[in-house]
């Protein structure tokens, strides 16, 4: 093999492959080699460089590994998520309803210390059944069976809905809500139920992550934005470029004066099961500061944007639990959902 690596050099080829060797100690060593021809003093050589790549190769056989066993985990945990939103329905739904059934028509006969275990029961099944509805909405997301039903909305009329629902939350907590709507946005084309979602998910989030008294402001505009669009050709050429087109997007912007959010965050908060800072720190509670939720919240709502053909970030100077700096979620919504696949340059606004 050698010798031919040599030969093929000395006609002019440039040779690249690689060898396994057996050095002194008996040890497998696996070289990539270099050869091709120069000319030194009117004479035709070969140079022949050998390259130790046995570290190089195992380091990308065990990334290789760790991607297929990361891939085959990941599989599993959609799996399980699936599987166990669907089982845990069922019993839920008998917790429920027993409890119901005993806290009201058999409430007189129960005496009042066990009926008080029995509402505690009834309150911690209404909340495994609002994490277990989160776990079906993000395994349905994740396998595109969410359906849309889509309709003409008014945005800022389901921010105020939005706001109301909470009301008694921020009340709670004492936090000032100031809203500033933009009355001239036109409607746009969505599904009502799950951008009240959207909106619930944002707002649940910054009512945790902010203290007592804090402020939250909710802030909706209208933008005009630059969109690639791609477009299907022949078999030989899938896509190709056709230009940006402006396109009016709707944008909600909530800011609040809470602690923060650190850089490496925000790059994950949007992911699944993803629990910002210390979980050890974090109390119990809906709506508590700095509650400890499942991680399905703004995993839900990024899906949600993004089936809406949106965009949704954070941005925040970093986690502060002293001087709270705060964060701000930006969402933005196309008038229409199903203009077409695009990519939404969001950052290059046109005025």
């Amino acid at each position: 093999k050698i010798h031919k690596t040599f030969k093929d050099a000395i006609g002019g080829a440039h040779v690249v492959e690689e060898v396994q060797f057996v050095n002194k100690s008996g040890i497998k060593v696996l070289a990539r080699v270099y050869a091709s021809s120069i000319t030194s003093s009117n004479e035709r050589l070969v140079q022949v460089i050998f390259q130790d790549v046995t570290k190089e190769r195992e380091i990308m056989e065990n990334m290789e590994k760790s991607a297929t066993d990361l891939a085959r985990l990941n599989k599993m945990k959609d799996s399980f998520l699936g599987l166990a939103s669907h089982e845990l329905k069922t019993p839920l739904t008998v917790i429920m309803g027993y409890s119901e059934l005993i806290t009201t028509d058999m409430a007189e006969r129960i005496d009042p210390t066990v009926l008080e275990m029995v509402q505690n029961i009834s309150n911690a099944a209404a909340r495994l059944n609002n994490i277990v509805k989160d776990m079906v909405d993000i395994s349905m997301i994740d396998e595109k069976k969410l359906q849309l039903r889509l309709e003409s909305i008014d945005l800022n009329r389901l921010v105020e809905d939005s706001v109301n629902e909470l009301r008694f939350f921020f009340s709670m907590r004492k936090q000032e809500v100031i809203i500033n709507l933009d009355d001239s946005i036109p409607l746009i084309k969505g599904d009502p139920l799950r951008i009240m979602q959207l909106l619930s998910n944002i707002l649940g989030n910054a009512i945790k992550f902010t203290p007592d008294g804090g402020r939250i402001t909710i802030t909706s505009g209208s933008k005009y934005l630059l969109r690639s669009r791609q477009t299907p050709m022949t078999h030989d050429q899938l896509y190709v470029n056709i230009g940006r087109e402006r396109h009016m997007y709707l944008q909600v912007a909530i800011t609040d004066t809470g602690i923060g959010i650190d850089m490496e965050d925000q790059l994950h908060i949007f992911d699944k099961f993803y629990e910002v800072g210390n979980i050890e720190e974090h109390s119990t509670g809906k709506i508590a500061f700095k509650a400890k939720g499942a991680g399905l919240g703004l995993a839900i709502a990024r899906g949600i944007v993004e089936m809406h053909s949106g965009e949704i970030w954070v941005e925040s100077q970093g986690s502060d639990p002293v001087n709270f700096p705060g964060s701000t979620f930006y969402i933005l919504l196309p008038l229409d959902p199903v203009v077409g696949d695009a990519t939404l340059d969001y950052m290059n606004l046109l005025r």
